[in-house]
């Protein structure tokens, strides 16, 4: 059975906004109007925008370099949000961002490994 992938997206995020939604009404936050608009920008935009453009996308690269960019994606967070907003990323996003890092070189250097074709067998012509 296979399902699409934004049919998969569109489902996580639902049920993640209902399993929230009791947390919602017993802190609901005194937010202006302003703020919510806001909020639903980032939720159309940030959120829904972003993840239909993700799920077409992947299609038109290989596996691996898909995951790769999803993995990536929290790593450079901190560093745009730094780069953009001047928010000076804390010693945990920087060690988390260096453990993701590490995981992911190691995770190309196995990945070309196995897919190096071998060596051509050596012929002895000495003979």
């Amino acid at each position: 059975m296979t399902f699409a992938p934004l049919a998969i997206a569109a489902l996580t995020f639902s049920v993640a906004a209902l399993s929230l939604l009791p947390v919602l009404l017993v802190e609901w936050p005194a937010a202006d109007t302003r703020g919510w608009a806001l909020l639903a920008y980032l939720g159309v935009f940030q959120i829904g925008l972003a993840y239909l453009l993700l799920t077409r996308g992947v299609r038109h690269v290989p596996a691996f370099e898909g995951a790769l960019l999803l993995l990536l994606e929290p790593v450079v967070n901190p560093f745009w949000s730094w780069f953009v907003h001047g928010e000076v990323p804390g010693g945990w996003a920087c060690a988390g961002a260096a453990v993701i890092l590490v995981a992911t070189v190691g995770a190309t250097v196995s990945a070309a490994r196995a897919q190096r074709p071998p060596p051509p067998p050596h012929f002895d012509t000495a003979k």
